[in-house]
């Protein structure tokens, strides 16, 4: 099987799960009318690149490849948003960014078991260099101005997250949803066409 995702979704019957996924279906794209909207599931990427054995053929053995994962004992994933973001590549046109903290730590070790072969210290130069954990809210290539990101930045806002670093923009600044802890892992086939990509294995946190 070519190359998989595990990503980080968030705990299915949080607020912040809802909220998400309505501003990825429909608030946000309401304000692209040009944008041919693309729907998935709310996460942060935990790592990508990763080649499954050949022995894992289908959603049984990608679920027993999952449950069989090493993960760190006692680790509650804590997700806190930072900022609303304009990027230039198509996955990352609208995201928010993540707080690494110590979700650093906790990639480097996934990343050292499904993708370099337990080599922590090249794992972690990943984490703390390449990685940029977010949690992308459209994927698209069109132009986001200035302009459209603040007016977006309301829109997520007045939907109740509370990001870290432009919270204060909020009238009750006080209230609202920050991020997430725990979740749940999940394998992604993000090899296939994107209308294509399935989660084919999940495990919780």
């Amino acid at each position: 099987m070519p190359a998989c995702s595990l990503w980080l979704l968030p705990p299915g019957d949080s607020p912040i799960q809802s909220i998400l996924s309505e501003l990825i279906t429909t608030k946000i794209p309401s304000h692209f009318p040009e944008l041919h909207n693309v729907v998935f599931k709310p996460h942060m990427t935990l790592t990508s690149d990763i080649t499954l054995p050949p022995d894992v053929a289908g959603n049984e053995q990608a679920q027993r490849w999952l449950d069989s994962l090493p993960l760190p004992k006692k680790v509650d994933p804590d997700v806190r948003l930072e900022s609303l973001d304009v990027g230039d590549q198509y996955f990352k046109k609208l995201t928010l960014s993540v707080y690494k903290g110590s979700l650093e730590d906790f990639a480097a070790h996934v990343r050292s078991t499904v993708v370099e072969n337990g080599d922590m210290a090249t794992a972690t130069s990943w984490a703390k260099g390449t990685w940029a954990p977010h949690v992308s809210l459209m994927y698209a290539d069109i132009e986001v101005t200035a302009e459209k990101r603040q007016e977006i930045l309301q829109v997520v806002m007045n939907a109740g997250i509370r990001i870290g670093k432009e919270y204060r923009l909020l009238e009750d600044g006080k209230s609202g949803y920050s991020g997430w802890s725990g979740g749940r892992i999940a394998l992604v086939e993000t090899w296939k066409e994107l209308e294509d990509w399935e989660v084919v294995a999940s495990r919780a946190m």
